[in-house]
């Protein structure tokens, strides 16, 4: 997912990148969805958050924890921010 924003705000190229492009541009929460804000969030979920495509380690419980207040906890959980997205 990071990989697509950072394409879609720097370098659309592709008509499949040009059509995604416009469907975030019709959210109110845009800005957030093409910051690198976003993208450094979805680099830590990718990286630190999740077992592994191949499940080659069990994340620990210091780590599940630490995620599940990121991701859902906070007022303005990393969930929470994502889901304010809407069309006006």
């Amino acid at each position: 997912m990071s990989f697509i924003m950072k394409r879609i705000s720097q370098d659309c190229d592709t008509p499949a990148l040009r059509y995604f492009r416009e469907g975030i541009m019709a959210l109110d929460n845009r800005d957030f969805l093409l910051s690198p804000d976003f993208g450094e969030i979805c680099q830590e979920i990718s990286q630190k958050f999740r077992n592994g495509g191949v499940h080659d380690k069990i994340v620990s419980y210091d780590i599940f924890k630490e995620a599940f207040e990121k991701i859902l906890e906070r007022p303005l959980g990393y969930l929470s921010c994502l889901l304010s997205t809407k069309t006006p």
